[in-house]
């Protein structure tokens, strides 16, 4: 009994691999390719300043994260930062916001304090002008802002 009968017993002669003629060159493209890639990783880093040469992008205070905090004067809550303004931090205690200079705020293992004299009858006004500048949503409940 013929193992290959439509070719006579004999294995079907398998046609030339043309994809293994530009194999070599594939590979050769590909090789480049990983190469171009190593080169660039390794030079990128070198032309790129480091975190510590970087300038900080922060304000005093840290970032956005400080928001919903306690701020802290001379051991007692002088309130809840609601807000950080460009050269203000906002607090609301007890529905009363008062804008405080942010030269005074430092933040100290994780806690805002103000540190200095703070004149409260000033921050207290500055609170109430942002209070009714700022959108509805961002002056608290709602009562005292404006949108």
């Amino acid at each position: 009994m013929d193992v290959f009968p439509d070719h006579g017993g004999q294995s079907p002669k398998k046609p030339p691999p043309v994809a293994r003629t530009m194999a070599p060159q594939a590979d050769l493209v590909n090789a480049f390719g990983v190469l171009v890639v190593i080169i660039i990783g390794m030079l990128v880093p070198r032309f790129m300043p480091s975190r510590a040469e970087r300038p900080a992008k922060v304000t005093p205070l840290g970032n956005v994260g400080m928001l919903g905090r306690y701020a802290t004067h001379r051991g007692h809550v002088a309130g809840e930062v609601v807000a950080i303004t460009t050269d203000r931090i906002v607090l609301r205690q007890s529905g009363v916001h008062k804008a405080v200079p942010l030269s005074q705020a430092r933040l100290r293992d994780g806690e805002v304090m103000l540190e200095g004299d703070v004149d409260w009858a000033a921050a207290e006004d500055a609170g109430k002008a942002w209070a009714e500048s700022a959108p509805v949503s961002a002056a608290g409940d709602g009562s005292e802002g404006r949108a």
